[in-house]
Formats: structure tokens, sequence, C-alpha cells
């Protein structure tokens, strides 16, 4: 009964979230919603987990949203979203040349990386070369070394090319086949670095830049969450296959619908019944060797002694076998409930405070780019942490960004930036 009560009361507060703005891109709203349907299908198959046993789990998922809430709205008090067909300021766009710089570098680099992918999964042992794949990086740890740069280089020049296409009323045949090349070698990079994470991040990020500047219709919004889906279904099937899961073995079609949907079951609502595993018998507090993972690497570089946890969780049964735990993990082992309520108030300002930008009149690019770019650290929090974990992915977003756009002014005259964008537009 207590888990229906708990996604009774999330949706609730997603109904309170959606009346403020009555806008389905505000962050308290996706929020709330996503930890509802987490909720509400961990009550529906509650039978097929082991029982949340402590009241701290319900804490942290009620405490999270409302916090995320109250963050959410003291960042955009006295705001008023601009819900009409938006466009970035005309001359704050990204010159072309620059995204077009970084798109040629990560198709250039292309062959390389599946070159390297290639002799990755020679060592496998799946069904397929992807599958292969998947299981030398995913459970063996071979890495793509310098190249997972390049992967985030192809997401960057893609999303500034989105950008671009989305920021004029109209465009020509040939920026759009440029906008889909971009596309396509950023989902290469994505697909080939084994990472479902990666594809999400991805769809996420083409989807929220035209929705945050209201360029697409909630039915061309649902094809995209539609697309997602059949996404999600491919990269559990593919998952199946690494797991030595030979679905030509299995007597039909059904029983791979059956196993595909039992491990999205456990992703998806099982990260609540682990976190509950380390909740009911919690730690010693370890005081930010975990949420400051990436800054304690570069302090031993200086000689600090700090350990540095390993990102990848131990496996534990809810009773399948799982190694996620929720992104309030991390904040929970390190500093309590008063990290994961610190945490979730500071996302929430965070988001609502890339939303206030992003939907004003006429919004900064990067407004627009950090609000898409946030969406994934959004949707992942049913599952890990996204945001300081790979903090220096972040960090590598924001020094790209800086070479596309603080820098515009100190090299391309006004005139010049105004021509830009009056000859784009033409």
């Amino acid at each position: 009964m207590t888990y229906w009560i708990v996604a009774i009361v999330l949706w609730g507060l997603a109904y309170l979230n959606w009346i403020r703005f009555r806008d389905w891109l505000y962050p308290a709203v996706g929020q709330s919603i996503l930890w509802a349907v987490v909720i509400t299908w961990l009550a529906w198959e509650q039978r097929n987990f082991d029982p949340i046993g402590s009241f701290v789990t319900w804490v942290v998922v009620l405490g999270g949203v409302v916090l995320f809430a109250l963050g959410a709205w003291i960042a955009t008090l006295d705001h008023e979203p601009y819900m009409e067909r938006n466009y970035v300021e005309a001359i704050s766009p990204v010159p072309r040349s620059r995204a077009l710089f970084f798109f040629f570098i990560a198709a250039a680099v292309l062959p390389l990386f599946v070159r390297t992918a290639l002799g990755i999964a020679s060592g496998g042992s799946g069904l397929s070369f992807l599958a292969d794949l998947r299981e030398e990086v995913g459970q063996e740890g071979v890495g793509f070394g310098p190249y997972m740069l390049i992967i985030w280089v192809a997401f960057a020049s893609g999303a500034a090319l989105v950008l671009e296409h989305f920021s004029r009323a109209s465009q020509t045949r040939r920026a759009r086949l440029l906008v889909w090349a971009s596309i396509g070698v950023a989902l290469t990079y994505a697909v080939l670095s084994s990472g479902r994470n990666s594809v999400l991040f991805l769809v996420l990020l083409t989807l929220g830049i035209p929705a945050v500047l209201r360029a697409i219709t909630v039915r061309t919004f649902a094809i995209g969450l539609v697309a997602l889906g059949l996404t999600m279904f491919v990269t559990f099937s593919f998952l199946a296959h690494s797991m030595g899961l030979d679905v030509q073995d299995l007597g039909s079609t059904n029983d791979t619908q059956t196993i595909v949907y039992d491990m999205a079951r456990t992703y998806i609502a099982g990260p609540v019944v682990a976190f509950d595993k380390i909740a009911s018998h919690p730690p010693e507090l370890e005081l930010g060797v975990r949420v400051f993972r990436d800054i304690n690497r570069v302090l031993n570089l200086f000689g600090a002694h700090i350990q540095v946890r390993p990102v990848v969780e131990e496996w534990v049964s809810v009773p399948d076998e799982t190694n996620i735990y929720t992104s309030d993990l991390p904040y929970f082992l390190d500093f309590g409930l008063v990290g994961v309520f610190a945490f979730q108030l500071g996302a929430g300002f965070l988001h609502g405070y890339l939303y206030r930008r992003a939907t004003v009149r006429s919004p900064q690019p990067l407004a627009v780019l950090w609000y898409a770019f946030s969406l994934f650290p959004l949707a992942m929090q049913y599952c890990t942490d996204m945001y300081m974990i790979p903090l220096n992915r972040w960090l590598i977003f924001a020094v790209l960004f800086s070479f596309m756009y603080r820098f515009r002014n100190s090299t391309v005259p006004r005139s010049i930036q105004e021509g830009v964008v009056l000859s784009t537009a033409n």
C-alpha cells in the first residue's frame, strides 16, 4: 500500500508543478513525472522485487522531489516563459565556420574510431559486433582512451548545428543535410561507444533544442518519444545479448519480449530497491570521496592521497542483479540525508535557472544549449548521477562552447556577424 500512496503523492506533485506555468518543459514537471513513473512501475511490479525495508528510502524519494521543485521555484520567481515560436538573438548564433570546424574534426576521426571499435570487439563472444563491443567495453573494462574526447566534440558540434538550424525561419536544403550529417556522425559515435546512455543523451539533446524554441509540435515530440522508446528497446536487446542470452535459442518472439521487458523493469524500477539495500544498512560517511571524484583525481596529481572510488558500483540483488542505485547514492554515501537534500535543492535551482534563461524571448544561444544538455542528467536521476560524477564531461563542453561563443566578438566584427546571420537566413 505504501508504494501506491507514494506514487499518488508524486503524481499530485507533478500536477502542482505543471499548473505553475502549464509548460511541460518546466524542469520540476519532468523530474516529478519521472519519479512518479518509476514508483508507479515499482508499485505495479512490487511482487517481483525485494520489499523496500527502510523508511529512509521513501523520505529520499519524496523529499528529493519536493526540494527539487522548491529549488526550481526559487530560480523562476517572477518569470513568465515565452510560449510562442522562439529564436535566439539575431547576432548570437555561432558562426557556422566554428561549428563546422568541430564537425569536420569529428567526421575525420570517425574512421579511426570505427577501426578501434572493430579491434575491441574482435575479442568478444556475443551474437553480433555491437554485442561483442558492449561486452568488452561494459564488462571487461576496455576503453576508447582519448577518442572519448572526440565523442563530446561530435555532440557539441551537432548541437551547435541543430541550434543554428532551428534559429532560422528558413534554411536551404544543403543546410538541412549538414544538420542530419552532424547528427549521424554523433549517433555513430554514441552507438559505437557502446553506451545506451550516450544514445539517450543525443536523443534528448536533439529534441530539447527545438522543444525549448517551441519549434516542434506535440505530435512531433510524441514521435520523438516513440523513437526514443524503440531505441531503448533495441538497447536492452543488445544488452541481453551481451549477458549471454541467445535470443535465437528462445522458443518464440514473445519470450524475447519478456526478457527485454524484465530487463527494462529492473533497469528502471530496480535502482530504488538497490538504493534501499544501502539505506537499510548505511555505511560510514565518506565525505566527498564519491561526489568529488574528478576533483580528487586532479588533487592526487599534485601530491594529495585521496581515495578515488570507481565509477561502476558493485552489483546487488533486487532480486535480479543491478549496479545502479539512483542519482542520490553518491550524495547519501558521502553526506547522508543532508547531502541528498542539498543535491536535489541545488539541482532544482540549477535546472530552474537554465529554464528561465532559455525561455525568455530571443534567448542567448548558450542558454538554449545548456538547457538541452541539462535534460540528460535530469532524465538519469532515476538510475545514476550525471551531475558531479562525470564532471570532466561538463568541463569539456564548457570549453568547447566558450571557443564557439564566448570569443566570438573578439575575432569577428559585429558588421560581419550581422552579414553572416542575414546571408544564412537567405
